[in-house]
């Protein structure tokens, strides 16, 4: 809403937002969110990327959607072993906690640690663990993944 991130919106635009949607008929296919992004470095706050999916899983829920769109994370200077360690458990947390919420995360590969190599997507897709319950498919990486949160 007006550049405004969904999970910065407060609870009045949103729920002013999620009204117009609805009463346009429109379904909710998936939200942006900030977690791994450009702005948000390996380094960072984690606690910035828990919140807004905590404030997400709520959003989602009143918009009908489960998908949530996230990065997996600029370096922050740090070298590719480190960066790719750090980025791969924020996400597996990331991953836990949206599907404790029925979520599933859809990774872009726009930027960050699996954003712009075939490899270190696969890598992310089947190396962050999950359940079965839920298939996500990849196609920048080739690959189906049971991870709900990894693609």
């Amino acid at each position: 809403m007006g550049g405004t991130p969904v999970a910065r919106l407060d609870e009045r635009a949103f729920r002013g937002a999620a009204e117009r949607l609805g009463a346009a008929g429109t379904d909710v296919a998936a939200v942006a969110s900030k977690i791994g992004d450009w702005s948000r470095p390996v380094t960072g706050d984690f606690a910035l990327d828990l919140d807004e999916l905590e404030i997400l899983a709520r959003r989602c829920a009143v918009l009908g959607t489960r998908l949530v769109r996230v990065m997996s994370y600029p370096s922050g200077g740090l070298d590719d072993a480190e960066w790719g360690r750090r980025a791969r458990e924020r996400l597996r947390e990331l991953a836990r906690r949206a599907e404790d919420h029925g979520l599933v995360l859809a990774h872009e590969n726009c930027t960050g640690w699996a954003g712009d190599r075939a490899d270190r997507m696969l890598e992310l897709v089947t190396g962050i663990g999950g359940t079965t319950s839920s298939a996500t498919r990849c196609p920048k990486a080739s690959s189906t993944s049971s991870m709900p949160g990894s693609c």
